[in-house]
């Protein structure tokens, strides 16, 4: 396997990368970009108002692009239909990846029950973040 991939295959591994990268967005964006997330507007398929179209104006702006890549080292590389056990995820390194989604994107649009208690958390509303994903989901 190439060194650079991570496979994430099971419920528990995509969980653990998805709260990774929120408690990481939640350190690295500051407050006022905090104060920009709202659950009304928000649509994971929007440049504008995805999760770092929300946080930093635009998906693909300087800022969010500098704070994606702190955020999660791992960016979608394959996905064949709508079988999760199919995705892995890649080491940032690969520069033909910078504009993939990270587990976090994928997991706001395939998981959608838990968007709510994400941008609740990232705006400081609660302490702790529970996703729920079963462990054992494949």
């Amino acid at each position: 396997m190439d060194t650079n991939t991570c496979p994430i295959r099971t419920g528990r591994n995509l969980k653990a990368a998805v709260l990774g990268e929120v408690r990481r967005l939640r350190k690295l964006s500051t407050p006022c970009e905090q104060a920009r997330l709202d659950v009304e507007t928000f649509s994971p398929y929007s440049g504008e108002k995805c999760i770092y179209g929300q946080l930093f104006g635009w998906a693909y702006s300087a800022r969010a692009r500098e704070v994606k890549q702190q955020a999660s080292p791992y960016r979608m590389k394959e996905y064949w239909g709508d079988i999760y056990g199919f995705i892995r995820f890649a080491a940032d390194a690969d520069p033909e990846l910078p504009e993939r989604d990270t587990p976090l994107e994928y997991y706001i649009v395939r998981h959608p029950n838990d968007n709510g208690a994400i941008l609740n958390y990232l705006r400081g509303g609660q302490h702790t973040l529970t996703l729920t994903l079963n462990d054992d989901y494949q």
